[in-house]
């Protein structure tokens, strides 16, 4: 092998090297972008269920949603029933969206909010139910809250929790 062949064959593999450096590091670029892409949005979707207006919302139709009719559905209830379950409603169907959609973790979403997503969701499903009539369809209401619905039931949170942990501590060891 000439003395050319070997300065090619080390320009050669420096160029791959600094190929796959280049990757990598893009790659990393880009998993630490979505990752804090993650937690702004956790935050954001997750501000809302901390309110005390939010809270109230919710204790008032795990009370008083009961006491009228699920042939309602939702958009015909009285005020400020209404309002309540539309309010509570969404904000669990924009939860299940996010989550469908792999815009955040469903996990996460699901250890955070399980409890009072799986008791609003009892206290809301028979009026879900009478919505979904009056629009002609199984599945034209409130499909993502219930699909997160499902997710949640299914979750051993105690398993889903020792899951993130070990997996937030690794991350923070990278």
């Amino acid at each position: 092998m000439s003395q050319q062949d070997v300065i090619n064959l080390a320009a050669l593999t420096v160029a791959i090297i600094a190929i796959a450096s280049s990757s990598f590091l893009t790659w990393l670029a880009l998993r630490i972008n979505q990752n804090m892409n993650h937690i702004t949005a956790v935050m954001d979707l997750l501000k809302t269920h901390r309110t005390p207006e939010f809270i109230r919302m919710e204790i008032t139709l795990w009370n008083d949603l009961s006491q009228h009719d699920p042939a309602l559905g939702f958009f015909r209830l009285p005020e400020p029933i209404r309002s309540h379950a539309i309010e509570v409603g969404f904000y669990y169907q924009v939860l299940g969206y996010a989550c469908e959609y792999g815009f955040i973790d469903g996990d996460l979403i699901a250890v955070q909010t399980q409890y009072r997503l799986l008791r609003t969701w009892s206290s809301v499903r028979a009026h879900v139910a009478g919505e979904r009539i009056v629009r002609g369809g199984e599945n034209t209401f409130f499909n993502a809250f219930e699909e997160l619905v499902k997710k949640a039931e299914a979750l051993d949170v105690d398993a889903a929790t020792r899951r993130l942990t070990k997996r937030g501590i690794k991350g923070r060891l990278r």
